[in-house]
């Protein structure tokens, strides 16, 4: 996600660190002229509840949220208009984490499209690729991307496929951290069924 709501139940330390993050990843997008979009698949936000509920005086509905109101209206392929975000806190609607995005408090915008079966993904994008006129192609990439991943982005796929760490991974770096706390003489404690593993494996 570009807008960084989850990390407001952080202390600020860690706030911060995610904001400058984001930071920096928007205004070299920005500088470089390289579109980025966040494909979020499962949401749960309610910006456009939000925005409804204060332009017609409507009654709060803290169980409703985007995705769940656009689905009966998005067709395979279909995304909403183009939204500049500017959500408030999740624990105070004045305190949001946008505050902190300094001259980015705006540049932040996204869309609804309709993947597959599920609510529609929400795609966050800055504003500048809206401003460039590239919108309507970058979200025509999600779409090549979703088609050819069977309904997620293939892009995305591949990259949590190969970040997943394997067994054999995980069993040689246990390994090597055994050894290496044997040679420091540090007291490192593996259960009985993990060290009888990797002795096993090693032998072979």
């Amino acid at each position: 996600a570009l807008v960084a709501t989850f990390a407001e139940v952080f202390e600020p330390e860690s706030q911060d660190f995610y904001v400058q993050c984001l930071l920096q990843l928007l205004r070299a997008s920005e500088q470089s002229r390289i579109p980025i979009v966040a494909y979020i698949d499962t949401t749960y936000t309610s910006d456009l509840v939000t925005l409804l509920k204060h332009c017609f005086d409507l009654p709060e509905a803290p169980q409703l949220h985007d995705a769940q109101l656009l689905s009966p209206w998005l067709e395979w392929g279909d995304r909403t208009p183009f939204f500049i975000c500017a959500r408030g806190g999740s624990l105070n609607p004045q305190d949001g984490i946008l505050n902190s995005y300094q001259e980015m408090r705006e540049r932040v915008g996204f869309v609804y499209l309709r993947t597959n079966d599920n609510f529609p993904a929400r795609l966050e994008i800055p504003v500048w690729v809206y401003e460039a006129g590239l919108l309507d192609w970058l979200v025509d990439l999600v779409r090549c991307e979703v088609v050819i991943g069977r309904g997620y982005p293939y892009v995305l796929e591949t990259a949590d496929q190969i970040a997943v760490i394997r067994n054999e991974d995980r069993n040689l770096f246990l390994r090597l951290m055994q050894d290496w706390a044997a040679r420091e003489k540090l007291n490192l404690r593996l259960s009985r069924k993990t060290v009888s593993k990797l002795q096993r494996r090693r032998v072979r």
